[in-house]
């Protein structure tokens, strides 16, 4: 099965940008809100995943 997965950079500045989590973009938007900061680098970038499927739980009923 294939999905996405994102490759997220953020920072104060592109020179500066870090890796974070996709999940975690909006908690560094609202720190940098906080921080009074003019302005902010946010990088995502989208590439296509494969995995293999959950093996399904067996319940036993």
């Amino acid at each position: 099965m294939y999905y996405w997965a994102f490759d997220c950079l953020f920072n104060a500045s592109a020179e500066a940008a870090e890796k974070i989590f996709s999940s975690e973009i909006n908690q560094h938007i609202d720190a940098a809100v906080v921080q009074e900061l003019p302005e902010f680098y946010v990088e995502i970038l989208a590439r296509a995943c494969k995995h293999l499927p959950r093996p399904s739980e067996d319940t036993g009923e």
